[in-house]
């Protein structure tokens, strides 16, 4: 209790200083840990993942091949044309 004593004796400039350096050394800890933890969740959730996608049987479905007819040029009209048409 010594030290508690110590800073109430100290001026109130000091004091503050003193108390905005424990508040911003303890938010640089607690942002750490929480960055390595979150990085531990993902770390775990790619492995659940990567578990999950070998142990699936996912059926395989093949799409055929679709290939649409050729359209002739003279139905493609530019639109342009397609307005001068409509107007007469």
């Amino acid at each position: 209790m010594e030290a508690i004593d110590k800073i109430r004796n100290l001026p109130l400039s000091t004091r503050k200083i003193i108390l905005w350096t424990l508040v911003v050394v303890l938010s640089f800890l607690m942002i750490f840990f929480w960055i390595r933890n979150f990085q531990n969740k993902l770390d775990r959730f790619e492995k659940e993942k990567q578990e999950i996608k070998q142990s699936a049987d996912f059926p395989v479905i093949e799409m055929p091949a679709f290939n649409w007819p050729e359209t002739p040029e003279e139905i493609l009209i530019e639109p342009e044309q397609l307005i001068e048409n409509q107007e007469n």
